[in-house]
């Protein structure tokens, strides 16, 4: 298994400011993998959510699923295979007022050339 971090503005999503809503920078699948999404967390309180987007070109994004659409942290998320080309994060800080968060994407087959 491989773990892969989301980044904002090229800054890991490690120990991240839990208090500010953001969108992650995409990741490229060069193939097929079995993945999940799943977040950690220190000292937040709050409702935060999480929503896993694809994409094909990078332009236009959709909610992955139903099920990845507003996904408490406490929660994770994976699929059997992901047919698009790009992954991102939408975070939600809902009544956050402190605490960091650390996203992590695990791809749980061995083709790693994203």
């Amino acid at each position: 298994m491989s773990t892969l971090r989301f980044k904002v503005s090229e800054v890991e999503v490690v120990d991240y400011d839990a208090t500010v809503n953001f969108t992650t920078d995409e990741i490229r699948f060069l193939h097929s993998h079995d993945w999940s999404v799943d977040v950690s967390e220190t000292g937040t309180d709050g409702n935060p959510t999480f929503t896993i987007q694809a994409s094909n070109d990078n332009l236009k994004w959709y909610d992955y699923d139903k099920n990845a659409q507003n996904v408490k942290i406490e929660d994770a998320f994976g699929w059997d295979y992901f047919e698009f080309k790009y992954m991102r994060i939408v975070y939600v800080a809902t009544g956050v007022t402190t605490g960091t968060i650390t996203i992590n994407l695990n791809l749980n087959n061995d083709k790693s050339n994203h």
